[in-house]
């Protein structure tokens, strides 16, 4: 079967239904060929800065997608990462109009791939569901928590784990439905034995299902809670002892931070857009980034990191505290700092609208987004944060002003480069993987 571009255009750019089964059947026939073919003619469309087509055919390209994306959705992700690339080097349309043709395009691509993690996990899902609730047989069910290590990863179609709806349905039933009680407290506890890790994980959303104002009064219920509490409780003391590391900070330290005061001198103030990226609720905040534009069309890019040894002096009771925990400890119940809570949330934390000490690392970028490794300064410098970012802000785009969405899709158009410049460490993956693949530590 045969089409001519032509054909293919007039069918894009209406919203004929039938006529968009035709292109599927094309699409199925080389999908590879196909949509590059498709991708072709919305390329001439944005060239010739016909925006409101261009949006016609990005819509029908997406409908005819999710008809059938199952077995090309690495294709797709890779067929359209490509084209974004493309589009960096045009020119002469709105800037505005452009970024938000990219950010059509890389929602598809997001979507096909959470579309594909749900239907990958959804068939699995309701084979453990089924085993659980159907047919529960407390062996088998142990058998398959001891060889499925990622069971909690397995989602319905709301996107809730296993764990989650056994936990739901054991909170809403009844004091007197003792033999449901009795089954499902058994399998609750065989979830704490094989799946600790994920529940310490997520154990916040699991706690909140129990503490429902209708449900945290049963008497079953509690006993769970109360289980949940003693498995979660870190003995802090015995940690201490075991590690010989200080828990909390002595008076002598904390009275010599009042004495710290950062040492500014030679450094240099930089006056670019800093962001932090981190959880919604971290306080902690110890890296930025920042891209900004040249007159000739090249970038800067910085790193900042934020410079704790300008304010603490080597040799000091706060170093050689720090230097005894070596890391920040993140315990399921708790958080044991390397420095002082007032050190790492507060004044050396890059929170917004403050100065804050800095290592900041700049690099040239090119027009293209290649970064020149050679223009690498180092500079000790000082910088205030414009905004502080969640990973929430940045994935799906909202809460951000118009620089900051420009400024971070610059910014992944430097880490796709750098990333694709960088098969030598893709392949170190493959072989680490591949000599790994049984370690029970991988």
């Amino acid at each position: 079967m045969e089409i001519s571009t032509e054909e293919i255009e007039s069918i894009l750019l209406s919203d004929n239904r039938e006529s968009l089964d035709k292109l599927i059947i094309f699409l199925e026939e080389d999908y590879h060929t196909f949509l590059n073919r498709m991708l072709g003619i919305l390329y001439q469309e944005i060239l010739s800065n016909h925006l409101v087509e261009a949006n016609m055919i990005i819509t029908n390209i997406e409908n005819i997608i999710f008809v059938d994306y199952q077995e090309n959705y690495r294709l797709i992700t890779t067929i359209l990462k490509e084209f974004i690339s493309k589009l960096i080097t045009i020119k002469n349309i709105s800037p505005t109009e452009l970024k938000m043709i990219k950010y059509r395009l890389l929602s598809i691509i997001r979507n096909v791939n959470i579309r594909q993690k749900v239907k990958k996990t959804s068939s699995l899902y309701t084979i453990y569901h089924r085993i659980i609730f159907k047919e529960r047989n407390l062996s088998i069910i142990e058998e398959m928590l001891k060889k499925e290590k990622d069971v909690l990863s397995r989602k319905d179609n709301h996107g809730n784990d296993l764990f989650y709806n056994i936990l739901d349905y054991y909170a809403n039933l009844k004091e007197s439905d003792t033999a449901e009680i009795e089954y499902f407290h058994n399998v609750i506890m065989l979830f704490f034995k094989y799946a600790e890790n994920s529940f310490v994980r997520d154990s916040k959303r699991y706690y909140s299902i129990l503490e429902r104002e209708e449900s945290h009064n049963k008497k079953h219920v509690q006993d769970i809670l109360s289980y949940i509490c003693d498995f979660s409780l870190i003995d802090v003391n015995r940690l201490k002892k075991q590690y010989d590391i200080q828990v909390s900070p002595s008076t002598e330290v904390l009275k010599e931070i009042t004495t710290f005061t950062y040492d500014t001198q030679n450094r240099v103030r930089i006056d670019a857009p800093f962001v932090t990226i981190d959880e919604e609720s971290a306080t902690c905040l110890d890296d930025a980034l920042s891209v900004t534009a040249n007159p000739d069309g090249s970038y800067n890019l910085y790193i900042a990191i934020t410079d704790i040894p300008s304010l603490i002096p080597y040799g000091s009771l706060t170093f050689y505290s720090a230097l005894r925990r070596i890391e920040t400890l993140y315990l399921c119940d708790s958080t044991i700092n390397l420095y002082p809570a007032i050190i790492a949330n507060d004044i050396c934390s890059l929170l917004p609208n403050a100065d804050k000490n800095a290592i900041v690392y700049k690099f040239h970028v090119d027009e293209n987004y290649n970064v020149d490794q050679d223009s690498l300064e180092i500079i000790k410098g000082i910088i205030r944060i414009q905004n502080k970012l969640s990973y929430d802000n940045v994935n799906k785009y909202y809460g951000l002003t118009d620089s900051e969405r420009i400024m971070l899709e610059r910014a992944y158009y430097i880490a796709m480069k750098l990333r694709s410049q960088n098969s030598q460490k893709e392949d170190y993956r493959r072989i680490e993987n591949f000599l790994y693949s049984n370690a029970t530590y991988h």
